[in-house]
C-alpha cells in the first residue's frame, strides 16, 4: 500500500504542477511538469505489481484490483470509483477493507486470533522454572 500511496501523492504533485505550468510557462515548470508525469507513470507501474501481488487469504482473489469478475454483494464501493480503488483507499484511510470476491471485512489492526489471550486461560510463560 506504500507505493500505492506514492501514486496518489504523485498525481497530486503532477496536477499541482499542472496549474503552475498554465499559469507560468518556463521552463523549470516545464521541468517539473514532466518530472511529475514520469514518477507518476513509475509508481503507478509499481503500485500495479504490488496491488495484483496481495491475495485475500480466503478466496484468494486480487482485492486491490479489478479482473472483471462479478463483485460480492456486500462488497462497498464508493460511486466514481471501481472496488479495488475503494479497497486501496479504505486500506490506506481506515486499515480495513472487504474482499470484493467473497464479501469479508479485513481489519488490519486487529490483532491475530492465535496472539490474543483466551478469556479464562492463564498465559503461558516462557521461561522454564
Amino acid at each position: 500500500m506504500f507505493w500505492t500511496a506514492v501514486y496518489y501523492l504523485c498525481l497530486v504533485a503532477w496536477v499541482t504542477c499542472a496549474v503552475m505550468f498554465v499559469l507560468k510557462r518556463d521552463q523549470l515548470t516545464s521541468k517539473l511538469l514532466i518530472g511529475a508525469m514520469l514518477l507518476s507513470v513509475l509508481s503507478w507501474i509499481w503500485a500495479f505489481f504490488k496491488r495484483r501481488a496481495a491475495r485475500c487469504p480466503l478466496c484468494k482473489g486480487t482485492p486491490l484490483l479489478n479482473s472483471g469478475a462479478l463483485p460480492h454483494g456486500r462488497a462497498v464501493r464508493l460511486a466514481p470509483l471501481n472496488h479495488g480503488t475503494t479497497a486501496c483507499l479504505s486500506l490506506l484511510f481506515t486499515q480495513e477493507f472487504r474482499c470484493m470476491y467473497c464479501g469479508n471485512l479485513y481489519d488490519l489492526m486487529k490483532s491475530n486470533q492465535a496472539t490474543r489471550p483466551q478469556p479464562g486461560v492463564a498465559p503461558e510463560s516462557d521461561t522454564e522454572s
